[in-house]
């Protein structure tokens, strides 16, 4: 079996750094395509053409929100949170991202978590309890919109239910 040998390129970024990549193309004529690409976006970038946020954001959609969420696993700890927190705290969110059906940050929706909250109120549980599994899935919305990861905080408008009645 022959190992295909991918050519090589270097490129000055936008901010006039050498970088050396791999255009994992194994014919001269697409890795030169890739060559001027990459210096074209670079340009555009350098000339403020760009909308470098809206490119954060796109990279960030992309991603799949178990991805975030170890992220955001990553950061509870690193806040010195206490182990039980940080499990609890993740478990809810994934618990109302999984049953929501959310796979990316974009399809965050408030209608979507909402029918998951009221579901855990339908199935028995107490409304304090509904409102702890909601703080916890507003905080991570809220997280992923303060580190870029999402222009804005798609949760902002829920309101944790009155504890002080019986059912939501």
């Amino acid at each position: 079996q022959q190992v295909a040998e991918f050519y090589t390129i270097q490129y000055f970024d936008e901010h006039g750094r050498r970088k050396k990549v791999s255009t994992r193309c194994a014919e001269k004529d697409s890795a030169q395509q890739v060559a001027n690409d990459l210096e074209k976006k670079a340009d555009l970038r350098r000339r403020g053409m760009v909308d470098t946020a809206a490119e954060r954001y796109a990279q960030e959609g992309c991603r799949r929100i178990d991805e975030h969420v170890a992220d955001f696993r990553e950061l509870l700890v690193a806040k010195g949170n206490t182990g039980k927190h940080v499990e609890e705290t993740v478990a809810r969110v994934e618990f109302v991202l999984g049953k929501a059906g959310i796979e990316f940050a974009h399809q965050l929706s408030p209608s979507l978590i909402q029918q998951v909250i009221k579901g855990i109120c339908d199935r028995g549980r107490s409304v304090s309890t509904a409102n702890s599994y909601l703080r916890a899935v507003k905080t991570f919305s809220n997280w992923l919109r303060k580190d870029k990861r999402t222009a804005d905080d798609a949760l902002i408008s829920l309101k944790a239910y009155n504890a002080k009645e019986q059912k939501a």
